[in-house]
């Protein structure tokens, strides 16, 4: 049987990545035995990984991407696939160029934040060295135009989505927004929407879940104190069961700075849930069909605007209805025999 690695900074976290991770290895585990080398975490996995070999843990540990490669060597995979949110695909080229011995070996790096949210000397590194893989996966149609003016090799695969043909039929005022509590996010930029929006008409017994943890929380919650809406915003920490949030909640709010092709924007689609999403470079604008199945915004009046739509039912349920369009673009089928085309 066919061996495949897989290379992550972390396959014990909860965040998309790793969901795409536990994916990537339903879609794999039948045809080959994988083995996911995490450079950090330890303890239960928050995702299954029901078809994998085996998970071995670097943390604690010196020079992990050193150690990662002689461990490779001794397994002999036929595919590496690196999964990268920012510098691993870089430094780990770097290193298998010089100790990784890639006879016969596929090394395929997967680029899940967009190439234009790193600052330039990332970027020029990015581009200097990911036409040393034999292959790039992106997320997002402008990231794969980027690298081919370049003339590195690359594939989109987007995220995939499982859709739940779930139909809403009463409101419950609440309004979801999900995701780690770090500068990324955006969630600073979210309270104060949130306060303007409890100012209007028609608002009264609206709420806002957070779902997720960081080392921004405290500061959250201080801002959310700061602006009196410490009974209007639930801080939920870590939720292992999501379907049952996106079922009570009505409406998904993102306000992240940069993303990739965000898993959550997906997941609440899944759900027939309306969303709204600042219209950051790549990510959201491929997912969301603009006042058809959400809203993009370019800024808080604009996103403010949009969730004061959603106070409307009609508006609210036309949107619902028109996210099952999404199934068809994300495909769980379609993405699957995408991953196994690289093997």
């Amino acid at each position: 049987m066919r061996k495949i690695a897989f290379v992550i900074e972390n396959a014990y976290s909860y965040a998309g990545t790793e969901n795409v991770c536990n994916y990537m290895s339903e879609c794999l585990g039948d045809h080959a035995d994988i083995t996911i080398y995490s450079l950090s975490g330890k303890g239960e996995t928050f995702y299954p990984y029901n078809k994998i070999a085996n998970l071995k843990s670097y943390t604690g540990r010196k020079n992990k991407i050193f150690n990662i490669i002689k461990d490779i060597n001794e397994e002999k995979p036929d595919t590496v696939f690196v999964i990268s949110m920012g510098k691993l695909s870089v430094f780990f080229i770097v290193l298998a160029t010089f100790f990784l011995n890639k006879n016969k070996m596929k090394l395929i790096t997967c680029e899940h934040v967009s190439l234009d949210s790193f600052p330039f000397m990332v970027k020029f590194l990015k581009y200097t060295l990911l036409r040393l893989y034999h292959n790039v996966v992106v997320l997002t149609e402008r990231d794969s135009k980027k690298l081919s003016k370049y003339h590195i090799k690359n594939i989109k695969i987007s995220n995939p989505l499982k859709y739940r043909y779930y139909v809403r039929k009463v409101r419950t005022k609440i309004a979801l927004a999900v995701g780690r509590l770090e500068e990324q996010k955006g969630f600073d930029r979210l309270l104060p929407i949130w306060h303007d929006f409890l100012q209007l008409k028609d608002t009264d017994g609206w709420l806002l879940y957070i779902a997720g943890d960081g080392s921004k929380r405290a500061q959250l919650e201080s801002q959310a104190k700061s602006l009196n809406l410490e009974s209007k915003v639930k801080f939920l920490g870590k939720v292992s069961d999501m379907p049952s949030l996106y079922k009570e909640c009505d409406i998904l709010l993102m306000t992240s700075r940069y993303e990739g092709l965000p898993m959550v924007l997906l997941e609440a689609k899944s759900w027939s849930m309306p969303v709204i999403a600042f219209d950051c470079p790549t990510g959201p604008r491929e997912i969301i069909s603009n006042d058809v199945d959400g809203f993009l915004a370019s800024d808080s009046a604009t996103f403010l605007n949009a969730l004061r739509s959603y106070t409307n039912d009609e508006t609210y349920f036309r949107m619902s209805r028109n996210t099952e369009q999404t199934a068809v673009d994300f495909s769980e089928e379609k993405i699957a025999k995408l991953w196994l085309s690289l093997i």
